[in-house]
């Protein structure tokens, strides 16, 4: 009889963590939520796998980087910047 107890103990207490873990997963699902499109942007950047070269010497210059704004709802870019990296030459690129 005594081991009956417990396992309703058991039962009860799984039962307050399932009720606390689907509230705070709701929470979690809802403090995100975007209704119009550009209310929340994202930027990303990353440096490119391309190599720019120097225009009379034909010498490696550096990687661009390549800055990314994006809209959280809809997913598409809303602009971009792409930066020239800097040049070992004094600017002569």
């Amino acid at each position: 009889m005594n081991r009956f107890d417990n396992t309703d103990d058991h039962v009860s207490v799984s039962q307050k963590s399932l009720r606390c873990s689907a509230t705070s997963q709701r929470d979690a699902d809802q403090g995100d939520n975007n209704y119009r499109p550009l209310e929340n942007l994202e930027i990303d950047d990353t440096q490119l796998d391309l190599f720019v070269v120097g225009e009379r010497t034909r010498l490696p210059v550096g990687r661009p980087w390549l800055t990314l704004k994006i809209c959280a709802l809809t997913k598409l870019i809303v602009s971009y910047y792409l930066s020239q990296p800097e040049s070992n030459q004094g600017g002569k690129v």
